[in-house]
């Protein structure tokens, strides 16, 4: 389905990255980063939900059917998020 995982696994996808069906599956796709050193194209990983750092405290996720995917500050979900760094 299009959930935040699902979103995250079609966007990585088009770049040849292989993401599970879970969100604790981007834990294991890229290296960590500080949240401090965010960059545009990091996943963000919050517990049950996962989305992409578009910069400046935004990310771009799938939400729920009712919000659908839309861009978002990082703080609508929780302070400090996982930073997963899949490309350099």
């Amino acid at each position: 389905g299009w959930d935040c995982i699902g979103f995250v696994r079609y966007v990585y996808k088009q770049f040849g990255v292989s993401i599970g069906g879970y969100t604790t599956s981007v834990l294991s796709v890229g290296t960590r980063v500080s949240y401090a050193n965010v960059q545009p194209g990091d996943i963000l990983y919050w517990p049950g939900h996962v989305a992409i750092s578009i910069g400046n405290g935004q990310n771009v996720g799938a939400w729920n059917e009712s919000w659908g995917t839309r861009v978002g500050k990082d703080s609508w979900v929780g302070p400090n998020p996982i930073v997963i760094r899949v490309f350099r």
